[in-house]
């Protein structure tokens, strides 16, 4: 896996602001959810209320897989995106939790007047793999990215 594409996907997610993630219930039944993120580097960091089916799934079990596309190509040939795997942690050290807000607000800047949430917690995602797909090199490609 060439190196160049762990920094075009960590580009690629700088120019995003929405992922569809992927848990799973005590049931093993899978739930998606779209939301908005900041990240740093490869890591994934959202902001959501503690008692979403999200958060209770990755309390029970942290793998976790997000999506990150275009949600309309121009042509299947422009067609790029991340399918990432990782584990996912509410963030509990009050330092982290206020760097990963600020990358936040930093993508999100009309959130900054809102009123502090106390049901609401910060999420991390650390990646484990993924891949980078590329339909610019050709149709079906993708780069394998381990970490």
């Amino acid at each position: 896996m060439s190196a160049d594409y762990k920094q075009e996907t960590i580009k690629y997610m700088q120019t995003h602001k929405f992922l569809s993630l992927a848990t799973v219930n005590k049931k093993c039944e899978p739930h998606a959810s779209t939301l908005g993120f900041a990240s740093e580097g490869a890591v994934v960091y959202f902001a959501t209320d503690k008692n979403t089916s999200k958060v209770i799934n990755l309390l029970d079990n942290p793998k976790v897989a997000y999506t990150i596309d275009e949600d309309e190509p121009k042509e299947w040939t422009e067609m790029q995106a991340i399918q990432m795997h990782g584990i996912a942690t509410v963030i509990t050290d009050p330092a982290e939790a206020e760097k990963a807000m600020q990358l936040l607000l930093e993508k999100f800047p009309e959130f900054a007047d809102m009123p502090p949430d106390p049901e609401m917690v910060m999420v991390k995602i650390e990646p484990t793999r993924g891949s980078f797909l590329d339909s610019t090199v050709s149709f079906g490609f993708s780069s394998e990215l381990r970490y």
